[in-house]
């Protein structure tokens, strides 16, 4: 898939974030990196399941973090990240996979979380989910 321009924005900033329904992620760039913030849902991709957002890390390591905003429905979520990575993975071949989710509520264990977390190792992706507002720290 061809990276849509309009969807991506550089930048430095030393904190970047994202929120919904208050939910918030963060980026913690102290030291100023170039970050490529993404667009996903409804810029990127404008069907099917996807996340909200991904940011692309080139320095110290290729990174690329998948994140994904949501309520209640982790399975749900999840199934987002899934879907979107799966569409994604072969523009940032060579890059370290991250997917985040930031949720309303974060159950323990379920069998069809398990399942959707065993897929996403599969792929080779870290994840971590959890409540509210998830900080990330992206310098050394």
């Amino acid at each position: 898939m061809k990276l849509n321009n309009d969807c991506r924005t550089t930048r430095r900033d030393p904190l970047l974030s994202v929120q919904e329904n208050g939910r918030t992620f963060i980026l913690k760039n102290a030291c100023r990196q170039a970050v490529v913030q993404v667009e996903v849902d409804d810029c990127l991709i404008t069907v099917g399941e996807r996340c909200d957002w991904l940011f692309e890390l080139t320095e110290p390591v290729k990174r690329v973090l998948f994140v994904e905003l949501k309520g209640r429905d982790i399975k749900h979520a999840y199934a987002q990240l899934l879907a979107t990575i799966k569409q994604l993975k072969a523009s940032y071949q060579g890059y370290r996979l991250e997917a985040y989710v930031v949720s309303s509520r974060n159950p323990q264990t379920s069998p069809s979380r398990d399942l959707l977390a065993k897929d996403l190792a599969r792929l080779g992706v870290k994840l971590q989910a959890t409540n509210v507002r998830l900080e990330v720290n992206i310098c050394p």
